[in-house]
C-alpha cells in the first residue's frame, strides 16, 4: 500500500512540473493564427505542423539557433574549466584562506545580475568586441561563476586529503592533480555545472540583446522576441518557437541527470 502510494504521488508530482510541457506542445499543434482556447483543451482539434516553418520563414532561426550553440559549446567548456580549477584551488587552501575565499565568493554569488550589466558592457566595447559573438562568453569571467565554483570547491573539499597526498608523492603537479585526481572523482559536479551553465547561456536574453547589433549575430532567446513583435496574436507560433527554444535545455538535462543524480554535490565530512 505505501509502495502504491509513494508512486501514484511521484506520478502526481511528475506531472505538475510536465504540465506546462504539454501545454506549449499541445498549443504549437494548433492551427496557425488561433487564439487561445477559453477552455482545458487536452487536445488541439485540428492538428497542424504549419508553425514549425513559419517559424524559419518570418525570422532566420536556423542563424539563430546556430548561434546560440555556438555560445553554448564554447562557454560552457570555459565554464567548466575555470570553475573547476578555482574550486580545486580553493579546496587546497589552508583554512584561514578558504574561509576568505569562500566569504568572497558568496557575496559576488548576492550581487544581483543586473548590476553587472553596465560593467560588462564597458568592457566588451574597451576590448572593441560589441557586436561580435565572441562577447556572448564574457560572463564566464565576469561574475558568473561563484555558484559553480563554490560547488566545485566543496566537491574537491569532500575528497580525501591522503588522495591528494598520494598524488604528489608519485610527483604530481597542481594541474596534473587537478586533472587526473580531483576531476574523475567529482564528475556528478561536472554534469550538474555543465546542466547549469548550459541553461544559463541558451536562455540568456538581456546579454544578447544589449551588445548585438546585426542580425545574423542574434540568438534564439531574441529571435523569439522578434516574432512576439512581429505577431503577438499568433499563440501557436509564438508556442512552436519556445518548444524549439525549451527542447535543447530538456535534451541537456537528460543528458547528464543520470549521473548528477547518483551522486551527492556535497558530500562527504569536510567542513566548509
Amino acid at each position: 500500500m505505501k509502495s502504491s502510494l509513494s508512486v501514484l504521488l511521484r506520478v502526481c508530482v511528475v506531472a505538475v512540473f510536465l504540465s506546462p510541457l504539454y501545454w506549449i506542445v499541445v498549443a504549437a499543434l494548433r492551427k496557425p493564427g488561433l487564439p487561445p482556447p477559453r477552455t482545458v483543451e487536452w487536445l488541439p482539434a485540428e492538428w497542424s505542423v504549419e508553425n514549425f516553418a513559419r517559424v524559419f520563414t518570418l525570422v532566420p532561426m536556423e542563424t539563430y539557433l546556430r548561434n546560440s550553440l555556438l555560445v553554448g559549446a564554447v562557454a560552457v567548456p570555459l565554464t567548466l574549466v575555470f570553475a573547476s580549477i578555482s574550486g580545486y584551488a580553493i579546496a587546497r587552501l589552508s583554512p584561514h584562506l578558504r574561509a576568505f575565499f569562500v566569504v568572497a565568493l558568496i557575496l559576488a554569488q548576492m550581487l544581483p545580475l543586473i548590476s553587472l550589466w553596465l560593467p560588462r558592457f564597458f568592457l566588451v566595447r574597451y576590448l572593441g568586441l560589441l557586436d561580435q559573438l565572441a562577447a556572448l562568453g564574457l560572463p564566464v569571467l565576469a561574475g558568473t561563476l561563484p555558484l559553480y565554483v563554490l560547488l566545485y570547491y566543496r566537491s574537491c573539499l569532500s575528497i580525501p586529503a591522503e588522495v591528494y597526498e598520494a598524488a604528489e608523492l608519485d610527483g604530481g603537479s597542481f594541474l596534473r592533480s587537478w586533472l587526473r585526481v580531483a576531476l574523475p572523482l567529482v564528475k556528478p559536479t561536472t554534469m550538474a555545472v555543465t546542466a547549469f551553465s548550459f541553461l544559463f547561456y541558451w536562455g540568456d536574453y538581456i546579454w544578447p540583446l544589449l551588445l548585438m547589433k546585426s542580425q545574423s549575430n542574434y540568438t534564439a532567446t531574441v529571435g523569439v522576441a522578434q516574432l512576439l513583435q512581429l505577431d503577438k496574436s499568433n499563440w501557436p507560433l509564438m508556442m512552436s518557437a519556445s518548444l524549439m527554444l525549451a527542447l535543447p535545455s530538456i535534451l541537456v538535462f537528460m543528458m547528464v541527470q543520470r549521473t548528477f543524480l547518483k551522486g551527492n554535490l556535497l558530500s562527504g565530512t569536510a567542513g566548509w
